[in-house]
């Protein structure tokens, strides 16, 4: 928790603005967050850092975001400062979307999950207790 929020620190910290772009992407695999309702997490991160949120195939075909927010080989391409994957398996169609990133962030509890072996850093954990965690340390940041 303390590497994260010192290199979330250090990004804000070096950034003309003092804001970084970010997409934070939901669960992949089991569709963990819970429902639509369980974004709201994620919308406050994106909000926080000035970012957006993006989201897996698996997501905007269970009607839970729009395609529009679809990251992947058939989804938009993104090229974020940061890229915060949450829950992601790291399939070749994802890892397309957001392979332009320049610093990405993975958070899942499975430590051989493909997305761990394409991020720049990881955090093997539930998102449900790290998200909390990251939110707090990126308010404190810019308090």
């Amino acid at each position: 928790q303390g590497f994260v929020s010192n290199g979330i620190a250090n990004q804000l910290d070096g950034t003309e603005d003092g804001l970084l772009t970010l997409d934070v992407l939901p669960f992949w695999e089991d569709l963990g967050m819970g429902g639509p309702d369980g974004f709201g997490i994620l919308e406050s991160i994106a909000a926080a850092l000035g970012g957006t949120v993006g989201c897996t195939r698996v997501v905007t075909s269970a009607g839970w975001r729009p395609h529009s927010e679809q990251v992947g080989q058939t989804g938009t391409k993104v090229a974020p400062d940061l890229y915060l994957a949450c829950g992601i398996s790291g399939a070749t169609q994802h890892l397309a979307g957001c392979k332009n990133s320049k610093t990405l962030v993975a958070i899942n509890t499975d430590p051989d999950a493909t997305i761990m072996n394409h991020a720049d850093y990881i955090i093997v954990g539930d998102v449900n207790q790290v998200l909390p965690m990251v939110l707090q340390e990126i308010q404190a940041a810019k308090s």
